[in-house]
């Protein structure tokens, strides 16, 4: 079966990297990415 699921998380960008790569790394897992994006709360 495949199936698709997006988990969206706020967080400092360095432990966003490694929760990502942990869930990546999970048996059972075929693929998996992670998009990184701005709040937008800094920008200027």
């Amino acid at each position: 079966h495949n199936c698709l699921e997006v988990t969206i998380v706020k967080g400092k960008a360095a432990q966003v990297q490694n929760l990502a790569g942990r869930l990546i790394a999970l048996r059972g897992v075929k693929d998996g990415s992670l998009t990184m994006s701005s709040t937008g709360g800094r920008l200027q």
